[in-house]
């Protein structure tokens, strides 16, 4: 016969207003009969009293049975063991497959599958929302994704299921980091950005940690990519699809970043402010860019950047410094660049950004543009260019639409209200990009359109309170 559900329930516990001791885990006094939860009932209880023993507490009867009837209706009320740190160090660490609920008051339902033996490490530490496992733990249920639904944890460790929404953090590092051995967390970066993104579902969001300090060539592999002479493979080879994916990209591993964005956080403020601050290692980026050749005739110039489903996807850049790289080879170059960095259809935002080592004149755009689907694009915060390209192109030619907003321009040295320790850069955002020349095509600024101007929604706000 198997084994069969138990007819009846501890609807109260044993003892439960009967008189009873709390047996304590050791050292009772046994020789005055007493209990305790290592050596159970002395023997001087089990010795007769005409020999010297001593009987039993019927206290400690009650007491024991208390404690047992109150774990077993517990388990028969669907109550689950929460991780105690006490008990995993008194029995070397849980086992391999326990599951426990998170020591969290506040969020009671995050429970956690152990997945190594004698697993010491609190799982309450780790992020709610994060597919790999952390310490030798991992969410249960396990995050899983199918025929496009995502099963996932929010920031407040519930459980939701979602297509578009689902939010997934990676760790990229170009020093630290492999596409081959990494898993995308921080201790186990990947080396490349499209890696990282490639492995996050499409129609999601998406964080992506750059570690501070890191160069990151973008290229399909992360690494600078020489086409074949006399070999043509595409036009798109040069673009990563990004899909509808909403990207935002976050340096990790700076501690005075950290330290001031918590101190804005702590303080009521916008953290990205954070961004704009003087003195913070920058996530760096290389905007990497090739010639086409036929035999000895270069016939383009073309750059590696992304591109995507039109009107469906969003890429945000905090706090990164961008570079061309073998610049004054590019500006040698009188052909016109093919592709650019950013492609049309997309919405793109810049926060606290650096621009550097831009192209001289108008044949090498960094963001494209064209007919096909209009550009949003933003830039916030404080916004840095390489002043010392007075007439660069900073957008492509195209007959297509824009959307340009443009917020805050500060100058360099200008404190924070009420954060007199944190000095922002330079910030000649409105300056450079109000340039007509910052155009390939011949452009007007708007700062209040008409309505047949609906789509160029310049806005040159200045916000000055430091």
């Amino acid at each position: 016969m198997s084994i069969q559900r138990p007819g009846k329930l501890f609807s109260s516990k044993w003892a439960e207003k009967g008189e009873r001791f709390d047996i304590v885990e050791s050292g009772a006094d046994h020789r005055n009969g007493r209990a305790d939860i290592e050596k159970g009932f002395p023997k001087q209880t089990m010795i007769s009293a005409l020999k010297g023993g001593v009987p039993p507490w019927g206290q400690d009867h009650n007491g024991i049975l208390y404690q047992i009837t109150e774990a077993i209706q517990w388990m028969q009320a669907g109550g689950l063991p929460s991780f105690n740190q006490d008990f995993c160090n008194k029995n070397n660490g849980y086992s391999k497959g326990t599951i426990v609920q998170g020591d969290d008051p506040n969020r009671p339902w995050v429970l956690w599958q152990c997945l190594e033996d004698n697993n010491r490490f609190n799982p309450n530490q780790n992020k709610v929302n994060i597919i790999n496992p952390q310490n030798g733990w991992i969410r249960y249920p396990v995050i899983s994704e199918r025929e496009g639904n995502t099963l996932y944890y929010n920031d407040d460790g519930k459980m939701l299921i979602a297509s578009p929404t689902v939010i997934t953090e990676v760790y990229v590092s170009s020093t630290e980091g492999s596409d081959n051995t990494g898993d995308g967390t921080r201790n186990k970066p990947f080396f490349s950005i499209t890696k990282a993104i490639s492995v996050t579902p499409d129609g999601g969001g998406i964080t992506v940690y750059l570690k501070s300090g890191d160069i990151f060539n973008l290229s399909l592999n992360g690494v600078p990519y020489v086409e074949p002479e006399n070999e043509w493979i595409g036009y798109d080879i040069k673009y990563f699809n990004v899909g509808s994916r909403y990207i935002t990209f976050q340096s990790y591993g700076d501690v005075f970043y950290e330290n001031a964005k918590n101190e804005l956080i702590n303080n009521g403020q916008d953290s990205g402010w954070a961004n704009s601050f003087i003195g913070i290692t920058r996530p760096i980026i290389h905007l990497l860019w090739n010639t086409k050749a036929v035999g000895q005739k270069i016939n383009f110039v073309y750059m590696y950047g992304f591109t995507g489903q039109y009107d469906r996807y969003k890429i945000v850049f905090n706090g990164v410094e961008f570079i061309i790289p073998d610049i004054d080879n590019l500006n040698d170059s009188s052909l016109p660049m093919w592709t650019t960095f950013l492609n049309q259809g997309g919405d793109f935002v810049f926060a606290g950004c650096v621009f550097g080592q831009l192209p001289i004149g108008n044949l090498h755009p960094i963001i494209g543009g064209g007919a096909a689907a209009p550009m949003r694009v933003s830039f916030t915060y404080s916004i840095y260019f390489d002043t010392s390209i007075a007439e660069g192109a900073f957008f492509s030619w195209g007959t297509g639409t824009w959307d340009l907003d443009i917020t805050e321009d500060r100058v360099a040295g200008q404190k924070l209200s009420g954060f007199p320790n944190f000095e922002l850069i330079e910030s000649n955002g409105i300056a450079f990009l109000s340039r007509n020349s910052a155009f390939c095509n011949s452009v007007q600024i708007i700062n209040n359109p008409a309505p047949s101007y609906k789509n160029l929604t310049t806005n040159f706000q200045i916000d000055m309170d430091g």
